[in-house]
C-alpha cells in the first residue's frame, strides 16, 4: 500500500505542463486556432526538419519574459492508389495547400500571449492567453484603459486541488478495502 502511495506521488511530481497549440498552415500563412494546456510525464518536442521552412513559437509574459521553441510544418504527403487511367501510383509525393499542425511549448503561469514567427522573425499569428494566466491586468470598463498598471491575482479553477482530492479519495477507498479484506480473512 505504501508503494502505491509512493508511485502516485512520484507520477504527479514528474508531470510537466505544456501549451498545446493547434493551428493551420495555408499556402505559407499560419493561424493559431486553439490553445490548451496538457500534462505530460515525458518531454514533448516539436518536429524540426532542416529541409522545411522553420517557424518559432514563443510565449510572452507581462514583464517581457519569453519562452520559445522552433518547429517546422510539413505540407508533403505520400499519395498511393490509382490515377484517372487506372495506373497504380506508389509513393508519389504531393504538396498540400493546407495542413493542420500541433506544436508544444512549456507552460508558464505568467504567459500573456503566444506568437508564431516565421524564419525572418515576422509575426504571423497571435493568441491571447487570458484564460491560462495566473496574473491579469485590471481594465476599467468605462475607459477601456489599464488602471495604473495594477496587476491582481486571478481566481483559478483549482484544477490541481481537485486532482489531489480525487487521488486522496481513491487512496482512502483502497486503504479501507484492504483493511476490511484483511479482517474478513
Amino acid at each position: 500500500m505504501v508503494s502505491l502511495i509512493f508511485v502516485v506521488g512520484l507520477i504527479s511530481a514528474q508531470s510537466n505542463l505544456y501549451y498545446v497549440v493547434e493551428g493551420v498552415w495555408n499556402e505559407g500563412e499560419v493561424e493559431i486556432n486553439k490553445v490548451g494546456v496538457e500534462v505530460s510525464r515525458i518531454g514533448l518536442d516539436n518536429v524540426l526538419d532542416p529541409e522545411l521552412e522553420g517557424y518559432e513559437l514563443a510565449v510572452f509574459s507581462l514583464d517581457g519574459k519569453e519562452i520559445s521553441s522552433s518547429f517546422t510544418i510539413d505540407n508533403r504527403a505520400i499519395r498511393e492508389g490509382f490515377n484517372e487511367s487506372g495506373t497504380g501510383i506508389e509513393g508519389e509525393i504531393v504538396f498540400l495547400d493546407e495542413v493542420d499542425f500541433v506544436v508544444y511549448l512549456p507552460y508558464s503561469d505568467e504567459g500573456n500571449k503566444i506568437v508564431i514567427f516565421d524564419g525572418d522573425k515576422n509575426e504571423m499569428s497571435v493568441f491571447e492567453l487570458d484564460e491560462f494566466t495566473k496574473e491579469k491586468v485590471v481594465v476599467s470598463e468605462d475607459e477601456g484603459d489599464v488602471e495604473s498598471g495594477e496587476i491582481v491575482e486571478s481566481e483559478g479553477d483549482g484544477g490541481f486541488f481537485w486532482l489531489f482530492i480525487l487521488v486522496g479519495l481513491v487512496v482512502l477507498v483502497l486503504v479501507i478495502y484492504y483493511i476490511v479484506r484483511k479482517r474478513s480473512e
